[in-house]
């Protein structure tokens, strides 16, 4: 939950950014408050690329630990450690090269 709802502006969809990036999506508004989806719930999916090269890949939430699983990668695809990953934009959810996916840590 958050301290936010529909008299601010808030709306259903809209994607939750901190200073550090992209951290879920608002699921459910009332007028003072509104309910997110981490983007690390086990629920939300959602495409992003890898910065270096623009491929795209969907992340999938894992039950909030400290990382998002991507999913159906390729064996051939070219993803190294320590590429940075941003939202992609594809489905207009999210606008694109969000930060905050993080990087490819293995």
């Amino acid at each position: 939950m958050i301290d936010k709802g529909s008299v601010n502006g808030v709306y259903e969809g809209q994607p939750v950014i901190s200073d550090k990036g992209v951290v879920g999506q608002v699921v459910a508004v009332a007028k003072l408050t509104s309910r997110v989806l981490l983007i690390c719930d086990a629920t939300h999916a959602l495409p992003i690329q890898v910065l270096r090269n623009d491929i795209r890949v969907i992340a999938a939430g894992n039950g909030c630990t400290d990382d998002l699983q991507l999913e159906h990668l390729p064996a051939n695809t070219d993803i190294r450690v320590g590429d940075v990953l941003v939202t992609s934009g594809l489905g207009g959810r999210f606008p694109e090269r969000l930060p905050g996916w993080g990087c490819i840590i293995g």
